[in-house]
């Protein structure tokens, strides 16, 4: 397979993947933060919308 080669490339949310199709790493502008998740839960929900880029309130 030829690789390809780009100048320039302009995305908003990009995914790196294994060569089954599973996510590795995403990298993602400040309206594609994905929610905060600990042993499968959210526990900041609601945070993109009022702090997008915070992390904890105190």
């Amino acid at each position: 397979m030829k690789k390809k080669k780009f100048t320039e490339l302009d995305v908003e949310k990009l995914n790196i993947v294994d060569s089954n199709g599973k996510i590795k790493m995403t990298l993602f502008n400040q309206e594609n933060i994905p929610p905060v998740i600990l042993d499968g839960q959210d526990i900041m929900p609601g945070h993109r919308k009022d702090n997008p880029i915070g992390v904890f309130k105190l």
